[in-house]
Order: C-alpha cells, then sequence, then structure tokens
C-alpha cells in the first residue's frame, strides 16, 4: 500500500511556500505471523509471551485527488491474539483460536440464455458456500544450552 507524503517548503518575501507530494510504498502482510518472546526463568522453566496475527486482503481503496486516482490502499482483515504460558522443557504447547468465517456466492449460467430477463432464470444456477477455519499452533519447546553443539 502507499503512505501519502506532504512537505511544505517555506516560501520567501516574494514567493508563496509551496507543496510536493511523495507516495511512499509499504508491504503489508497477508498470511500468518507469529511473535514468540521466551524468558527461562531462575527454576528452568520457560515463560513465553505468544501473539499470532492472522492478515487477509479483503480489497482495494482508491485514494482520489479531484477525479485523479492517486493511489491505492489494502483493506486487510487482521485477527490477533496474545497468550502468556509458562511451561517445563521438552512441552508441547496447542494454541487454538483465530476462527474465520467466510461466505461467497458464485452464479453460473449458459451463455446469452442465461441474460434473457425472467425466462434466464431457467438457464442459471446460484450456490453460496460457508467455510470455517480455526488456526491451531502446534509448538515444542526445548531449552538448548550453549555448550551443547548442534
Amino acid at each position: 500500500f502507499w503512505n501519502k507524503q506532504v512537505n511544505v517548503v517555506g516560501g520567501t518575501a516574494t514567493t508563496q511556500p509551496y507543496s510536493t507530494v511523495t507516495y511512499i510504498r509499504r508491504d503489508i502482510l497477508d498470511g500468518i505471523l507469529l511473535g514468540v518472546t521466551p524468558h527461562i526463568e531462575d527454576d528452568g522453566d520457560i515463560t513465553l509471551n505468544i501473539i499470532p496475527i492472522a492478515s487477509k486482503l479483503v480489497g482495494t481503496k482508491e485514494f482520489r485527488e479531484g477525479s485523479t486516482v492517486v493511489a491505492e490502499g489494502p483493506i486487510l482483515s487482521v485477527k490477533e491474539s496474545g497468550t502468556v504460558v509458562r511451561v517445563k522443557d521438552n512441552s508441547t504447547i496447542i494454541i487454538g483460536g483465530l476462527i474465520s468465517k467466510d461466505e461467497s456466492n458464485t452464479e453460473k449460467k449458459v451463455p446469452l440464455l442465461g441474460d434473457i430477463p425472467v425466462l434466464g432464470n431457467f438457464f442459471k444456477q446460484k450456490s453460496k458456500s460457508q467455510e470455517v477455519r480455526e488456526l491451531v499452533i502446534f509448538m515444542r519447546v526445548v531449552k538448548v544450552d550453549r555448550n551443547t553443539p548442534y
């Protein structure tokens, strides 16, 4: 997506200030990002701060100056959660959640015949589907000693 940056350049006693507009391209995340911050406690247990983020590009938005399209920006669906867990070495963590539901409508028709008003309905097939997804993360926690060769 694009960020709009406006720089105003000051004028002098004889000239007016003016502005320059530049657009800076930025990247977006379309997928899953997993942030994990570990901490080893004095007793050997491991504390993890886990933040899964799921984002999906659902569309774009046009930015206009007058009638001119100057840039497009993404429309994102972002789901994020966070948890802190304390586990023993060699434990497995299972995190469930970040449920998403997608609906889609499709229409199939016979060319030309499906476009006839009223009568065209006999030559069309409409279907509606629904998909539910849940992100489940399995994570094995293993403490690695500095002196142990890999």
